[in-house]
């Protein structure tokens, strides 16, 4: 099989080509995507828990609390104690994120937007329940390696 009929290399593909858009807007407003990421992974009212926002993005936590110090050391996002629970720190967007995040948000929306006029509502439609049937199904263990094993 050639890679260009696979549906993993066509997913690999165009997630590059997204991710290379995204960082194309991002870089006009001074940030990268990886911090938009952060930025819409941040619940705006309570913050998250810093260990949290790793497995929402699928990011490992190494390059995480890298972009976390930078984005700190850039007033996006601010980190504080959970006042619940001292072992949890909470990260917490300051205005500047907030801004930031809005840019993000619109982003994607657009991104979205102009997929689906692209491809037709229908056919948008297909392809986001088909990925979020590939990723369940993963999730729930109905594919996993053993299954690709001979």
């Amino acid at each position: 099989m050639k890679p260009e009929h696979s549906i993993d290399f066509q997913i690999q593909m165009a997630w590059q080509s997204i991710r290379k858009l995204y960082n194309e807007v991002a870089s006009g407003y001074g940030f990268s995507w990886a911090a938009g990421k952060v930025l819409l992974a941040i619940d705006v009212e309570l913050g998250t828990a810093s260990t949290s926002l790793g497995p929402k993005m699928g990011v490992e936590s190494t390059s995480l609390s890298r972009l976390l110090n930078k984005m700190e050391k850039h007033e996006y996002i601010s980190r504080a104690s959970d006042p619940n629970d001292g072992r949890r720190v909470l990260v917490h967007l300051t205005e500047k994120g907030k801004v930031h995040r809005e840019k993000a948000k619109a982003a994607v929306i657009q991104l979205n937007e102009r997929l689906e006029a692209l491809l037709g509502q229908d056919e948008f439609r297909a392809c986001l329940e088909a990925l979020v049937r590939i990723d369940s199904a993963i999730q729930a263990n109905e594919l996993n390696a053993d299954d690709l094993r001979d």
